[in-house]
């Protein structure tokens, strides 16, 4: 953004403009989200919660001023930076294994509040599992993303 003055019209922007208001390196996930919501943005705070959450690689709530860097780009795009998409992949990983189930498809859409049936899911799983091992993996994972 060119100008201080100029009212942020898309969550990177806020992020960027609220961040460079308040001089902060980095932030919680919760302080910004406040911020954007006491600030009068409040339509904005869903948008900007998912896209912080991406870049929450400890699960600390807390990004770095990389992360919010390339937040405020204004060409981010999570599905074109390799990190982000390993993060989602990361987030839909419960189990840490490495690989992602019908299971694990079922519940990334229910924390998005989409229903995915276990049926779905797998049929979903047999398109994106190139090895036919019976699961996902992030390499996997990535190639059907950024298709």
């Amino acid at each position: 953004m060119s100008s201080m003055s100029k009212k942020p019209k898309t969550p990177a922007e806020f992020i960027w403009f609220s961040l460079r208001l308040k001089s902060i390196d980095s932030a919680s996930i919760e302080d910004v989200v406040y911020y954007v919501t006491e600030s009068g943005y409040g339509e904005f705070s869903e948008e900007v919660t998912k896209a912080l959450e991406i870049y929450d690689r400890q699960g600390k709530g807390k990004i770095s001023q990389k992360d919010l860097q390339e937040i405020v780009d204004k060409n981010w795009d999570p599905f074109r930076s390799e990190e982000a998409l390993t993060a989602i992949f990361n987030k839909f990983d419960k189990k840490g294994e490495g690989y992602l189930y019908a299971e694990d498809i079922v519940a990334a859409g229910q924390e998005h509040n989409i229903d995915v049936s276990l049926e779905e899911a797998r049929r979903i799983l047999e398109a994106m599992d190139y090895n036919q091992d019976g699961a996902i993996d992030v390499k996997e994972f990535k190639s059907v993303v950024k298709a």
